[in-house]
């Protein structure tokens, strides 16, 4: 099954993020949720393993990183219905200090909304580079909050946000009855390095 990337690099160029709709079915949904409720740290499981593999990825990655795009990790993060979670505003640079900017891949495994706790992201914040974190409870937070215009990234069953990891995104609470499942994908370049042992600051991804 192919990807439909047209204007994929140029909007998320331009913005620091892009919605790829229906990047996965349905049913492919639910066999990711099954393989990922299998998942025992440090080891990935062949059937989570076989979706984290799949070719979509690299019509994906080979665009906006380069050849020979690494998967760097996966997670899947759930909203809990009426639990009043949320994420404050941060970069994903905050948790992962990568350069150059690493690629973070949101897919929605059932609808998300303003109603169940969808990421609200800032257009073009990762012009900025990177910012300073503080922590916040056990995450952190972007220490000067510049308070510039949101928009909220809603997503059907199978939709993919993907953005840079330079890009300023939150996540409100879910005032809803259902659980918010997504899965989290993330990719690197091939030659990228830690912030620290760079030689240059990241670039916008």
């Amino acid at each position: 099954m192919g990807v439909d990337t047209t204007d994929l690099t140029a909007r998320f160029r331009a913005d620091g993020y892009a919605v790829l709709p229906a990047l996965f079915t349905g049913p492919e949904c639910d066999a990711i949720t099954v393989a990922a409720s299998d998942r025992r740290w440090p080891d990935l499981p062949a059937p989570l393993r076989r979706w984290v593999d799949d070719e979509r990825w690299a019509e994906i990655t080979v665009d906006l990183l380069g050849p020979d795009p690494r998967f760097v990790r996966e997670q899947v993060l759930t909203k809990w219905p009426r639990g009043g979670a949320t994420v404050p505003w941060h970069q994903d640079h905050g948790y992962m200090p990568i350069a150059p900017a690493f690629l973070t891949c949101f897919v929605a495994l059932d609808d998300i909304s303003q109603t169940n706790g969808c990421l609200w992201v800032r257009p073009r914040s990762h012009e900025g580079g990177p910012v300073e974190h503080v922590p916040d409870g056990v995450i952190l937070r972007i220490r000067d909050d510049p308070g510039t215009d949101a928009v909220p990234v809603e997503l059907a069953r199978g939709d993919a946000l993907v953005m840079s990891s330079l890009t300023h995104h939150r996540s409100g609470p879910n005032d809803s009855d259902g659980f918010r499942p997504a899965w989290l994908v993330q990719f690197r370049a091939a030659d990228s390095t830690d912030a620290a042992d760079a030689p240059s600051a990241p670039s916008g991804g």
